[in-house]
């Protein structure tokens, strides 16, 4: 899976950006072997993910959007302004 994974990185035609236009989402449109598949933060339409929760689309998801925050400038990482219950006294 993981190799699959990095196939799918290697190759930056196979990925598409988008955002719903609904709400503002991002999401991610991914050419595999065999189909498109569509790709958010939690959710994947194809197959494997359906079936085990994980796939190489979501791994490689994963590890995109790892790197992306890793070139980021502190100064541009996003800021949590409230917290949940579980921070709180």
């Amino acid at each position: 899976m993981r190799a699959g994974a990095e196939q799918l990185l290697a190759e930056p035609s196979r990925w598409t950006s988008a955002r719903r236009k609904a709400d503002g989402k991002p999401f991610s449109i991914v050419r595999g072997r065999t189909n498109t598949y569509y790709t958010t933060a939690d959710a994947y339409t194809c197959r494997g993910f359906r079936e085990r929760g994980i796939c190489s689309h979501s791994l490689a998801a994963t590890m995109r959007e790892a790197d992306e925050a890793a070139r980021l400038n502190p100064s541009e990482l996003p800021v949590a302004t409230t917290f949940g219950s579980r921070f709180t006294r």
